[in-house]
């Protein structure tokens, strides 16, 4: 028995133990993502904006200011806020305290907020950058994965000032199928956790 203990004690102190935080992970998580160099790329235009669609991700609903896709076995909601953009809209984040994770973000010119909270055993992601926002219930593991995805989508949309400037004038943006202030976390008062009920069944 001593020697399994002594055994034992060896190999945890020659391979070592490290404790993460995952508050950390989502930290690192987001500072890689949105600062990535690559970040210039696109392979999505819509119109008023393009942005880079991570290849594991398929868009399965497309209305312009609004896209659904699906990414092992999550669904991730995308509304652009071209409005705000336009006008250059901004206000301040609260840090909410009763959140799993809640964070302003701020890179270069652009401002946002991730917040996560826990609703009936899995984890609602609600993140705000570059005058958009997305959306997604996942599950547990899946938590760095769908932020990843989704500050790669946010962090490379660009933007098309004279196609917004001639959708403005014409007054064409109220055909968007949903307005939403990105702004506010909707945390559980949320349309989109109504989508997913309904597609899973």
């Amino acid at each position: 028995m001593k020697k399994f203990l002594l055994l034992l004690t060896l190999t945890l102190l020659m391979t070592g133990c490290t404790v993460v935080r995952i508050d950390n992970n989502i930290d690192n998580v987001i500072k890689l993502t949105i600062e990535k160099k690559s970040n210039n790329l696109f392979n999505t235009t819509v119109e008023g904006y393009k942005y880079y669609l991570p290849r594991s991700v398929k868009i399965i609903d497309n209305s312009n200011y609004n896209q659904t896709f699906y990414n092992e076995g999550n669904y991730m909601y995308l509304y652009v806020d071209i409005i705000s953009y336009y006008y250059k809209v901004n206000k301040e984040y609260e840090i909410n305290k009763n959140s799993f994770y809640s964070k302003a973000i701020s890179y270069k010119d652009k401002k946002g907020y991730v917040e996560v909270n826990l609703i009936n055993g899995k984890y609602f992601v609600e993140i705000m950058y570059n005058y958009a926002k997305m959306e997604s219930y996942v599950t547990p593991g899946k938590i760095n994965d769908a932020i990843t995805n989704m500050c790669y989508i946010l962090s490379t949309i660009k933007f098309n000032d004279s196609v917004i400037k001639n959708i403005i004038v014409e007054n064409r943006v109220n055909k968007a199928p949903e307005m939403i202030d990105i702004f506010k976390a909707r945390r559980e008062d949320s349309n989109f956790l109504d989508y997913i009920e309904k597609n899973d069944k």
